[in-house]
């Protein structure tokens, strides 16, 4: 549960609600706290997340994970970009239209890890980071998870805990780049909204996090348009006309071919005649 900002831990004013608190809020015309960003929220300069999607959304990340690391002469790069990016989803934090946060899940076959939870320097001070782990644990929760777990920096440990999230007595801190980091984890209810191989295929075809709202196979005609065969053009040829062309070349290509002169009539014919 890697984190990278200033330690906020002792700013408790807002309300943080209980594990199991964090229930599915995609309920028929609910938005989920992971894809909540709207032309709306930037022109109210809200707190809002969505799931990276595209290359602009990466190059996002990209970039508030590069305000971190070289903010920090402790920050090294390959702290920050470890080879994990492809292989994750990536939540993007937004104060208005501005995008500030970021966040790294991956997934593994019991268990989901929540990771590089980054604040740009300017935007330290705001509460995003809560709203950027909120998301993130609904996210995890409506794609059936109910372990979460990382590793947290010893002054980050109090941070996390407001969640829910609690060290393990069974595996001691680990080291990196000199500094302890100690391993935590968060367990939830089972949800029964959950997508999960019962769900509608449907449902499964939908956009990764959009699973709320109906998708591109549940709103097109399925069946598709039958082709009409369009007026041949005045002073064209029909493709019959073309297709009879064709097989007469072909019939003919086929006549046999008077003989090719052979060597020496073809010497004899070049030499003038004899008188």
């Amino acid at each position: 549960m890697g984190i990278h900002f200033r330690n906020e831990a002792e700013e408790t004013s807002e309300s943080i609600p209980e594990t199991n608190a964090y229930t599915n809020r995609s309920q028929p015309g609910a938005t989920p706290l992971y894809d909540d960003y709207t032309s709306q929220t930037c022109i109210n300069q809200i707190y809002s997340v969505k799931i990276a999607r595209d290359f602009e959304d990466m190059a996002k990340v990209i970039a508030i994970r590069a305000s971190a690391c070289f903010s920090d002469p402790q920050h090294l790069y390959a702290k920050h970009f470890d080879g994990n990016d492809f292989s994750a989803t990536h939540l993007i934090g937004h104060v208005g239209a501005e995008p500030v946060a970021s966040l790294r899940i991956r997934y593994f076959a019991e268990f989901a890890r929540i990771e590089r939870l980054t604040v740009r320097p300017t935007h330290r001070r705001s509460r995003i980071a809560f709203r950027m782990v909120k998301a993130a644990f609904a996210f995890c929760r409506d794609k059936g998870y109910r372990r979460l777990s990382g590793v947290a920096r010893e002054e980050m440990v109090p941070f996390w805990s407001l969640f829910g999230g609690s060290v393990s007595k069974a595996k001691e801190p680990i080291f990196i780049y000199g500094l302890p980091h100690f391993e935590m984890s968060i367990e939830f209810p089972e949800q029964a909204s959950a997508v999960s191989e019962h769900s509608d295929p449907l449902v499964l075809l939908r956009p990764e996090g959009r699973w709320h709202e109906a998708g591109y196979h549940e709103t097109v005609n399925v069946t598709p348009p039958a082709i009409v065969a369009a007026p041949p053009v005045r002073g064209t040829r029909r493709p019959a006309d073309l297709a009879g062309k064709l097989s007469g070349h072909a019939m003919r290509s086929r006549l046999p071919k008077a003989p090719l002169a052979g060597p020496q009539e073809a010497v004899a014919d070049a030499l003038p005649a004899s008188h």
